[in-house]
């Protein structure tokens, strides 16, 4: 819409169209918390430096979830619990792994480890 990939919401009916992000390239991939419902995570790729966020169900206070070495990364997800957060995350390795963050602490814990690029 507007010629940006940016997210939006809508309500149940499919009215009330609201934009939730105004970034400087692609926002994608959002998942809201199962949880609470009140907030969405997904990626944004800013200068095509793709990045993980984090915001509010009503657009507001977004933040960068500020993985270590700034990898390529894509689909974010909530485990049921809403303290772990999944994700794939391509390293500059060319690898893409399996990860979880603790949400609150943003500690990165690897799942999978793929040797070499395929």
């Amino acid at each position: 819409m507007n010629g940006s990939p940016e997210l939006y919401a809508v309500n149940a009916s499919g009215g009330g169209l609201k934009r939730l992000t105004f970034a400087n390239g692609a926002s994608t991939s959002p998942v809201w918390n199962p949880k609470t419902g009140q907030s969405i995570a997904f990626v944004s790729d800013p200068q095509r430096q793709s990045q993980a966020l984090s915001m509010n169900s009503d657009g507001t206070n977004a933040q960068n979830l500020d993985l270590p070495d700034k990898g390529y990364l894509i689909d974010p997800s909530w485990a049921p619990n809403v303290q772990l957060s999944p994700l794939s995350w391509r390293q500059a390795s060319g690898n893409y792994d399996i990860y979880i963050m603790e949400v609150a602490s943003r500690q990165i814990i690897e799942l999978t480890r793929r040797h070499g690029t395929q």
